[in-house]
Formats: structure tokens, sequence, C-alpha cells
């Protein structure tokens, strides 16, 4: 019997903007990107400046780009993907239609001077753009990709990734809060998207005192869930491993060791995530 099998590699886990500095090597300082190599597919979550550090070309693989929304720190990276030049077959590339704007017509403002000395004209040919819906299930081969709308200012999407019995949920970036009325639906929802994965990646940039302004200023509304929802989350749908990420861009490494000393203590199966770290899913 052939062995299935999914690789995933955080390639960037930073929020809101990228750095590079001696307190934040650990966990790195590059924003969202999520890598999953399964069979000859490769799927990248996001293209934000962690997309620069692909090292292969994949040549004979087939790229998926899916967006979760369209933050810079989410786009950032793919005017820099140098796959996107030297590959001979199209990138695919899918998200929901943006606020104001349509799906090509975003990409192509990431293209354009004053931004960048590359035309759109020069790199639209080399993209499959598809707009997708909010609630949706489509595959990719074999693969199946279901998606949830995400509470986030101007929306985002939620990806659940299935492959062989086998599955990884990103959820970022999310505000899943108490604050809000649609709390208890929102989550009922949640729960039922997340249920039994393998691995949950969620945004969970904040403590509850940096959400409510005991430290800091109040952030309720910014978009960004707490790491005490996102451990309530994963404990409630039976999540076996997640791996909080989104992280403020201005914790530092120090900072970070401490918040997952203290949060494993208690809950074993919960981990920062570590820019480089590679996981395997594997099945029979």
């Amino acid at each position: 019997m052939i062995e299935k099998q999914m690789e995933v590699k955080f390639l960037g886990v930073r929020g809101s903007y990228n750095l590079s500095n001696t307190q934040s090597v650990k966990y790195g300082g590059n924003t969202s990107c999520i890598q999953i190599v399964i069979e000859d597919q490769i799927i990248f979550l996001d293209a934000g400046s962690g997309i620069t550090k692909v090292e292969k070309p994949f040549n004979d693989f087939d790229i998926h780009i899916l967006f979760t929304h369209y933050h810079w720190d989410h786009v950032l990276g793919l005017p820099f993907f140098s796959t996107l030049y030297t590959k001979k077959d199209k990138v695919h590339v899918k998200g929901m239609k943006p606020e104001y704007y349509s799906l090509k017509e975003v990409l192509a403002l990431l293209f354009n001077p004053p931004f960048c000395p590359i035309m759109w004209s020069k790199v639209q040919d080399k993209l499959h753009i598809e707009e997708i819906p909010e609630q949706s299930t489509f595959y990719i081969k074999n693969i199946r990709v279901d998606t949830i709308l995400l509470m986030h200012p101007g929306g985002a999407l939620g990806y659940k990734i299935s492959y062989e019995g086998m599955s990884i949920v990103l959820l970022t970036d999310i505000e899943l809060s108490k604050e809000f009325s649609s709390y208890k639906l929102e989550r009922e929802k949640l729960l039922k998207f997340v249920q039994g994965a393998d691995i949950l990646v969620m945004d969970a940039a904040l403590t509850n005192e940096e959400y409510y302004g005991a430290v800091g200023s109040n952030k309720i509304g910014w978009g960004h869930s707490t790491m005490e929802e996102c451990i309530h989350l994963s404990e409630d749908a039976g999540v076996k491993k997640t791996y909080i990420t989104h992280y403020l861009p201005y914790r530092e490494d120090q900072q970070n060791d401490a918040l997952e000393k203290e949060i494993r203590e208690k809950y074993p199966t919960v981990f920062l995530a570590r820019e480089d770290e590679s996981l395997l899913l594997k099945s029979l």
C-alpha cells in the first residue's frame, strides 16, 4: 500500500508587517505564508513576505496560491516570488472578491509603478486567476478545499485542506470575540469547520490583557483573536495539534517563549508557529 502524505512548512508567521532583528530570529520576521506539498501539487496559503523564501523552482508541480484576503502582509511577497517568472505553466491563484475591486484588479495594483517596477502586462499571462465564493468547496485534483468567511475588517477566508483522511485548517485573520453579538453563531460555524482537524493554524495575536487594553491600547475591532479563544476552540473541536500564528509584529522571541511555556503547561498540543518549521502528516 502506497503511503500518502502532506508536507507543511511555515514560511512566514508574523502579522501586520515583516521585520528583521536579533529579537525575532527564533520565530521569524516574515509575514503570512504556509507551503503545503501533496503529490505533484503545491499550495501556498497567502503570499506574504514568507513566499520569497521558496528555494525550489517546483517545475514539475502545479502551483496554487490561495489568498485569505488582501491586506499588505498577505500579498506583499507575490511580486518577489521568483518561481512566478521562471515556471512555464501558469500559477493558479484563487481568493474571494475583494472590496471595491475584482481579484484581477487587486493583483494588477501590486505590479505597477510607482509601487513595483514590474509591469502587470509582463505578469498577467503567467497567472490563472479565479474568484471563489466566501463559502465554497472545490478540488485540486483529489485534494478537497473548503472555505469559510471569517470576521475581519473587509472579510477574510478560512481554508481547510483535506487529503486521504488528513486535514489542516488555516484561520487567519480572524476576530473571534464575545464582544460581538454574532459570537455564538460564528463560533458554532467554526467548530463545525475545524472539527477533528489534524492541524489548526490560527491567528491568535493577542493575550486577553492586550485585547482588552489592560496592557497597551484596547484592540477590540482590530480583526485578531486572543490566544485564549484559539485554545478553547481547538480543544472543543478535538484538534490534534494547534499552531498559534500572526504574532504582534513587535513581540520578541523571549516574550513568545514565555507565552508558549505558560500555554503548554496546560495545553501540551498547542504551539507557537516558527518560521521554517516543517510538519509531516502521513496516511496509509
